[in-house]
């Protein structure tokens, strides 16, 4: 997990502090990709509390719909397409970059691109898996 961290700070600062056209992405990647964000950190607050599973297990299930659509959505069909850009984009820079130290940074956002993506389809299967399984229920406890 801390290895998605770095490279979304990696591929984030390329954004951020590039001037070649790599601004154009600040919005999706800063913003919009993590909308699903907010029904992942309310699904983890139910899961954190079995209880609330127990108490509103209507809710839990609309939530992990909410999180599946909505992490599909932003970090499947909205992330391909920009990100294939992204990294077309940034192997352009490195075919007519003449700085090695440019190239290998170049390189490494390329690198960092790349395995960010894949992680998010392997991610994707996961959700596509959970949402497929149906809805949870919490453990019933014996009294």
């Amino acid at each position: 997990m801390m290895f998605h961290h770095i490279a979304v700070i990696v591929v984030s600062s390329r954004a951020i502090f590039c001037t070649n056209g790599f601004r154009y992405y600040i919005p999706f990647f800063l913003g919009l990709v993590e909308i699903s964000s907010v029904p992942f950190s309310i699904m983890n607050a139910f899961k954190n509390d079995k209880s609330l599973i127990q108490k509103y297990p209507g809710a839990y299930s609309n939530i992990r719909i909410a999180f599946g659509l909505s992490f599909l959505a932003a970090r499947v069909i909205m992330w391909l397409p920009r990100i294939m850009d992204f990294n077309r984009i940034i192997a352009i820079m490195i075919s007519t970059s003449e700085e090695i130290s440019s190239q290998a940074a170049l390189g490494a956002t390329f690198a960092a691109a790349t395995v960010l993506t894949l992680m998010q389809q392997y991610w994707a299967f996961l959700v596509i898996r959970g949402l497929l399984s149906g809805p949870k229920k919490a453990p019933v406890k014996n009294e």
